[in-house]
């Protein structure tokens, strides 16, 4: 750990990206600090205990962990990566809309021709020779599409709709917002390389990246939320913290929203700079999350994947996931995962669950009115589903 105040980079935000960066960064021998605004890393890949019982905060598996695939190639290049960490899903999802269930496949083949099977007729074959053609061809030929675009080009039927729909739901967009191509490589990505979830939680992840973070005589510094980025010219030179504490480098790195990063810099030609770099995009929306504890083991939630559950209208699930006057209604959908707490924990306190709704941003005030409604909502329609 370097004593001193100045280092080669600076990276804003102990989130997995500024984490992968910084191990990356130091392991090359450079002189890194990650200034962290919460006591803890991993941002949205993170978990917290509550009387015992594991919570994910947010992210509640990976993609990207198989065989020669790139997180799995990162990890490797950091040396932390042990197959034994990680539980597969299978299945890789089940989703409980009109009445039925559907089985995802922890496989794209079996996928296929189970698709195949429910829905005769539609153009399965087709959609998934798209989702298993090479990038480029996919780029060139939808990079102007939606992704609603493309499944209504595919199939008519609104069942299979849905359920590619709900496929993309972690992306935070809505499919006729969400962009083709990224929609497709996220669809295979989940198919065909399966989901991952860290034994003990998100956390571990994070805590692992951290770990070798300092092994690598990185130097991590918590409760550190920076105020301004001080900079001359073009270039930068330091950042401070709100206790007014300085850091001095030649280069940052931000680990955080863009619109947050070009507020801190206090120089308006390189904020301006940043800016351009994000015109037009559109902000994701949110999660609305509510932690359960089960007062018992239940056979519905012994394997670990993901399920999903859709109620409602199909036009109000699927233009946004919630209701427009949500402050009368329930969510049309949400998501159920459940929480793999470390080997040993006492028995009775290994059987919690979270249910996420896609959300969109409102005040403060707007939650605290309604959150208790919104919960018992998600919480009744589960009830109908798995009593």
């Amino acid at each position: 750990m370097w004593d001193q105040l100045e280092y080669d980079v600076i990276i804003i935000g102990a989130g997995i990206g500024g984490l992968v960066c910084g191990n990356y960064l130091a392991q090359s021998g450079k002189k890194v600090l990650i200034l962290e605004k919460n006591n803890f890393a991993g941002g949205c890949c993170s978990s917290f205990v509550r009387d015992g019982f594991l919570f994910d905060t947010c992210a509640h598996y990976f993609t990207q962990l198989g065989e020669n695939n790139f997180l799995q190639n990162i990890l490797y290049d950091l040396k932390i990566y042990n197959k034994k960490d990680y539980v597969r899903f299978d299945p890789i999802g089940i989703l409980y809309s009109e009445g039925k269930q559907y089985v995802l496949k922890r496989d794209l083949t079996e996928n296929r021709h189970y698709f195949k099977m429910l829905f005769p007729g539609e153009r399965v074959d087709d959609f998934f020779a798209l989702i298993e053609d090479e990038f480029m061809h996919q780029y060139l030929r939808y990079r102007d599409c939606t992704f609603q675009e493309v499944l209504n080009e595919y199939f008519s039927n609104d069942q299979i709709k849905i359920i590619f729909r709900t496929m993309v739901i972690a992306t935070g967009v809505v499919p006729k917002k969400l962009s083709a191509v990224y929609a497709l490589n996220f669809i295979k990505s989940k198919l065909q390389d399966g989901a991952f979830y860290p034994y003990g939680g998100m956390q571990k992840f994070s805590d692992r990246l951290a770990d070798k973070f300092r092994q690598n005589k990185g130097n991590i510094l918590f409760n550190a939320r920076v105020k301004k980025i001080m900079s001359k010219g073009a270039n930068v030179y330091a950042a401070i913290d709100e206790k007014g504490k300085e850091y001095r480098t030649k280069m940052i790195v931000g680990n955080i929203s863009p619109v947050r990063m070009s507020k801190l810099i206090k120089s308006s030609r390189l904020a301006i700079a940043l800016r351009s770099n994000f015109t037009g995009s559109i902000l994701t929306y949110s999660a609305f999350t509510v932690n359960l504890v089960l007062k018992k083991k239940m056979h519905a939630f012994s394997s670990q994947t993901t399920r999903f559950f859709s109620f409602g209208k199909i036009c109000e699930i699927h233009d946004g996931w919630f209701p427009k006057n949500i402050a009368t209604n329930k969510f049309p959908g949400f998501a159920c995962t459940r929480s793999i707490p470390h080997k040993g924990t006492p028995a009775g306190k290994n059987h919690s669950v979270s249910l996420r709704a896609i959300a969109p941003y409102r005040k403060k005030n707007f939650w605290i009115r309604h959150k208790d409604r919104l919960a018992n909502g998600m919480i009744d329609d589960l009830n109908a589903v798995i009593p």
